[in-house]
């Protein structure tokens, strides 16, 4: 399974931007989104829309698929 960081580096390099151009359509120093693709830096989830745009993907697409256990039982979830 990709990290996000992995998956930004896949959609940057696919999208043909440099860090360089990538960071500035996000709004971000290139040393800021180096340390993103690193997933050294993983806490700036509030920029993950303006990296999205900037790389011309979803949202959801940056993020690993996950596996999430399937409940068995009927009970409803309370809310």
């Amino acid at each position: 399974m990709q990290t996000f960081g992995q998956r930004l580096r896949e959609k940057r390099v696919a999208a043909g931007l440099t860090q360089e151009q990538a960071a500035k359509e996000a709004g971000m120093s290139r040393e800021a989104y180096a340390l993103l693709e690193t997933d050294v830096n993983v806490r700036t989830l509030s920029r993950v829309p303006s990296l999205a745009k900037a790389l011309g993907c979803s949202t959801d697409s940056l993020f690993p698929e996950m596996d999430l256990p399937v409940q068995e039982d009927d009970d409803e979830i309370p809310f």
